[in-house]
């Protein structure tokens, strides 16, 4: 379980559908991220993600990637000189450089900023990966931040620059970048005895063009499309209410 706050609310998450601990003290809302099955009482919405096994010989995982994908890793290590970086300490300094990239990323694309508290709790917890891809400047050129729980890793975060530069090869090159870290990634938990490598999710919709970009990207290395449910329920009156004002914005948006 993490716990982190949030808008002055504090959250745990359990992953997976792993027990809760008890007794939960001084948190307001508790979110099962992608259980199994439903919960009674909770808010629940489903959620659709890749899940790749990594028992498999690296051989077999490394040819179940598409043609052209298995190409861009091989020139990306090759031709590129692309070199991978797994960070052992995710807290500090480590954390300070992700989230400075993340959130620069972040602002080029209209998203959020990357939730700091939550990082922090994750990596004290020893549940936070970080790996970078960089050139040969060392350079940090793509980031990616994983959750660790229950024998699987899932992608938290990515980031990459390319949308900042303007000429073509340079924004190949970072694509390329991108996929040969996702499957240095693949290594490194495979070796460290993960069993499973989650892709983060993947839309269900047909309407936003640049989420069904994503998925086609993530198709890419294969994998398993996996049906869960992320659910929340409130314990104290303001995690009851905002769980209840969050179910009326996504009715709202739906």
């Amino acid at each position: 379980m993490i716990t982190y706050s949030k808008y002055g609310i504090r959250v745990a998450d359990v992953y997976y559908g792993a027990a809760e601990p008890a007794p939960l003290r001084g948190v307001d809302v508790i979110r099962h991220l992608q259980s199994p099955t439903e919960i009674e009482g909770a808010s629940c919405t489903a959620f659709q993600t890749i899940v790749i096994d990594l028992n498999r010989p690296q051989a077999d995982l490394f040819q179940s990637f598409k043609k052209g994908t298995r190409y861009e890793i091989r020139r990306a290590a090759e031709k590129d000189g692309i070199q991978e970086r797994f960070w052992g300490e995710t807290g500090g300094a480590a954390l300070d450089r992700f989230v400075e990239f993340y959130d620069r990323f972040a602002l080029d694309k209209r998203l959020p900023k990357a939730n700091r508290p939550k990082l922090r709790e994750l990596a004290g917890a020893a549940a936070l990966v970080l790996s970078s891809a960089e050139q040969a400047d060392g350079e940090a050129i793509v980031w990616h931040a994983y959750v660790l729980a229950a024998e699987r890793a899932r992608l938290f975060h990515s980031a990459s620059c390319f949308r900042s530069l303007q000429d073509a090869q340079s924004r190949q090159r970072i694509g390329r970048a991108n996929r040969y870290l996702h499957w240095r990634d693949m290594l490194h938990f495979k070796q460290a005895g993960i069993r499973l490598l989650d892709m983060g999710g993947w839309y269900d919709g047909f309407q936003d063009p640049e989420r069904l970009r994503i998925n086609a990207f993530k198709e890419e290395f294969g994998g398993t499309l996996v049906k869960s449910f992320n659910l929340e329920a409130g314990i104290t009156w303001k995690g009851r209410a905002v769980v209840r004002l969050a179910r009326l914005v996504r009715r709202w948006r739906s």
